[in-house]
């Protein structure tokens, strides 16, 4: 009677201020630097951020202290923050004995917050959009490549021909024998250069104006400059149709004239 009133006593205290002793068993727990450590010059993991980054940021950090595993997974729990925090201490004691084991249960809980991509099958999801160029189809792929963990240089391959759209360089490529993802990342920068630079140069020509003085007169029929002689001129268009016309009743007076004078 006496143990079931003691437990419900204990159930009924608070326990906001008793200190958890967090996931790691005592070997971890007990262990000591040989020399002091120094903390890692990071930005704190809140819960919100992306959790493979933080990873690699971790690990980038480190560079050569040569830290132990257990050295690792105390220095960890000093860059967690907030709500990760909290996570952390509310994990099961005893439950976490590598840093191997504490990184891939960090990652199971806190993967949701990201929106990288994760497989091959993912990659294949990103189109070239008809109105996109390839230097931002190119950069936007490369971006989410370096995220994709579980993906390698031969499925990114096929994954970046597949998303291309009809062009010039979409032909090129399943054309030519390039087989490796860096030669193809090369030759799009070499063409997403140009693409670039033809059409900044096509926007930036101005639009032919003509004026009325540059415009040929309709008026004229000579072909050849005003400064030139009939003579010297290649060649001249047919007269006025009204001409002719003129030229045959110039004829008939001057015929009515002599006539006249006969008389």
């Amino acid at each position: 009677m006496n143990r079931i009133e003691e437990e419900h006593n204990q159930a009924r205290t608070p326990t906001w201020g008793k200190v958890q002793p967090g996931p790691f068993t005592s070997h971890i727990r007990t262990f000591r630097h040989e020399k002091e450590i120094q903390a890692l010059r990071i930005s704190f993991y809140s819960g919100v951020e992306d959790p493979v980054t933080h990873i690699h940021t971790f690990h980038s950090a480190l560079g050569c202290k040569g830290l132990t595993d257990e050295g690792q997974c105390l220095l960890f729990q000093s860059t967690l923050t907030g709500a990760a925090l909290n996570w952390f201490y509310r994990l099961a004691p005893g439950t976490v004995d590598s840093f191997d084991q504490l990184k891939q249960t960090f990652l199971n809980h806190f993967m949701i917050q990201t929106d990288r991509l994760y497989s091959a099958d993912d990659l294949y999801t990103i189109r070239q959009q008809d109105d996109k160029p390839l230097r931002e189809y190119a950069a936007r792929f490369s971006h989410e490549y370096s995220r994709c963990l579980e993906t390698d240089d031969r499925a990114a391959f096929g994954a970046f021909k597949s998303g291309l759209r009809s062009s010039q360089f979409r032909y090129l490529v399943y054309s030519s024998n390039w087989t490796t993802y860096v030669e193809l990342m090369k030759q799009a920068a070499i063409h997403a250069k140009a693409e670039h630079f033809n059409s900044k140069g096509s926007a930036s020509a101005p639009p032919s104006q003509t004026t009325t003085a540059d415009r040929p007169s309709t008026q004229s029929h000579d072909r050849f400059p005003a400064n030139q002689t009939i003579s010297q001129a290649p060649y001249r268009t047919a007269p006025p149709t009204s001409a002719p016309y003129e030229a045959r009743n110039k004829r008939k007076d001057d015929f009515r004239d002599r006539q006249d004078g006969g008389k």
